[in-house]
């Protein structure tokens, strides 16, 4: 397995990157280059920058010829859209938008020089099962079925006031509304819809996290912001998951 560093931000954008990576190698963690110190050189090391101006390129120049055998990434959180194409810091190291980012995508721009060491890591197990993804807010619902996916989970995106496929779904993540009513609402489209599915509902505010799930009749309840590992265990904990043979 890979070694790798990351060196920055661990902010909420960056979660499921970090997800990905620590469940695929051995994964340490900087906040910054300041906490570099002696550490023994790592295959990879993964830049984390949420906003501009955090890393001096100086001092990543330094690093880069004293690890001059280590893969450097940089991972640019939204704040830095367009970075990209302005800044000649960029020019010399492979880059990437979190959003786009994940283990399988380092491994790629990492290419063949440490495919020895990738030859022993497990593949990644398969889910049994259809998780359905609702939200009202498409690049979050979109970006959550995708985050989902990287952990062999088979997802679509599901929206209320459109028909949607109900065969089929073991699993329903249901990025809920704040007004109580309308909540209501959508819980009984989605219960009718998709009769037998176990259901994780995404609270927008964090007080109700103290509501006994069986009051939203859902398996799971889940405060926002939250970890994607905690809603990846939610589905993986229940009795109705089922990984099928990798």
């Amino acid at each position: 397995m890979l070694h790798i560093l990351w060196i920055g931000s661990n902010r909420c954008e960056f979660s499921s990157v970090l997800f990905s990576i620590e469940q695929s190698s051995h994964l340490r963690r900087v906040a910054a280059l300041a906490e570099v110190g002696d550490m023994a050189p790592p295959d990879v090391v993964v830049l984390a920058q949420a906003r501009p101006g955090e890393f001096q390129e100086s001092k990543i120049a330094e690093l880069r010829d004293k690890w001059n055998q280590t893969q450097f990434i940089y991972v640019l959180g939204a704040w830095c859209c367009g970075l990209k194409r302005v800044c000649d810091e960029f020019s010399m190291v492979p880059t990437v938008y979190a959003h786009a980012c994940d283990y399988t995508k380092i491994r790629t721009i990492v290419g063949g020089q440490f495919q020895s060491k990738e030859a022993v890591s497990s593949p990644t197990p398969q889910a049994a099962g259809l998780v359905i993804v609702y939200s009202p807010v498409a690049c979050y619902r979109a970006a959550l079925a995708d985050a989902l996916a990287q952990f062999g989970m088979k997802t679509i995106e599901g929206e209320i006031g459109r028909t949607m496929r109900s065969q089929g779904v073991d699993f329903v993540v249901w990025d809920t509304p704040a007004d109580f009513d309308l909540r209501e609402q959508e819980r009984q489209v989605i219960v009718k819809r998709h009769p037998g599915a176990q259901i994780v509902a995404l609270l927008t505010d964090p007080r109700e996290f103290e509501l006994e799930p069986q009051k939203l009749h859902v398996i799971r309840s889940i405060p926002q912001p939250f970890e994607l590992r905690d809603l990846v265990r939610a589905i993986q904990s229940s009795t109705q998951w089922v990984p099928s043979a990798a």
